[in-house]
């Protein structure tokens, strides 16, 4: 109704039967890490889990797919894409990421893409951030060739670097004081646990 070029929309639980998939069809789909979630609803192997958050992917779409830890999940994934007729974008095989100088504000990430690398000073905690950061990314370079049909001549890289810099997750690894040190985190499930760990 506002008339805006791209939405993003978030799958509230798995994909398949969320209220989100109604859209016949997306730009792109991005499937993030999968892991063991909702069991009780999506199903207790990962393939389940998997098959389940990868039906987002529809025809004619871009699939991007985060690093997975799990090898299984990534077969459906890729399984789901070919079926789709979508590219797949492997994030872990086509960008690299780092993450350099932190402090309790953030953190220097460098994210090497297949058209160079960039680097953004991102105002998250956590190793895993760099990875997220590439996957985001990722997306936005997936949706390249839409912005370019509206016009807009793509994203560049001073705005994606500017998005970046620019994000905010309140109760991800937020500090809420400095002295004496107090985090707020949600990790919801053990993956999301040991990820916060390291």
């Amino acid at each position: 109704e506002a008339g805006v070029d791209a939405q993003v929309i978030e799958v509230g639980l798995g994909g398949r039967v969320d209220s989100t998939n109604v859209f016949p069809t997306k730009e792109v789909a991005v499937i993030t890490p999968l892991s063991f979630e909702h069991t009780a609803i999506l199903g207790d192997k990962i393939e389940q889990i998997a098959a389940e958050k990868a039906a987002i992917i529809t025809p004619g779409c871009v699939a991007v797919m985060a690093p997975q830890r799990y090898t299984e999940a990534a077969a459906v994934v890729r399984e789901f894409a070919e079926r789709a007729g979508a590219r797949l974008v492997d994030v872990a095989e086509e960008y690299r990421w780092s993450a350099g100088e932190h402090d309790l504000r953030g953190q220097t990430v460098r994210i090497d893409r297949p058209r160079g690398a960039i680097e953004a000073r991102l105002p998250l905690l956590g190793a895993f951030q760099a990875e997220n950061a590439a996957t985001a990314v990722a997306a936005v370079e997936a949706l390249g060739p839409r912005l370019e049909s509206l016009r807009h001549g793509g994203v560049a890289d001073e705005a994606v670097v500017r998005g970046l810099e620019a994000v905010r997750w309140p109760g991800r690894m937020e500090v809420l004081r400095e002295r004496p040190l107090v985090i707020a985190d949600g990790a919801h499930n053990a993956e999301s646990a040991r990820r916060l760990r390291v």
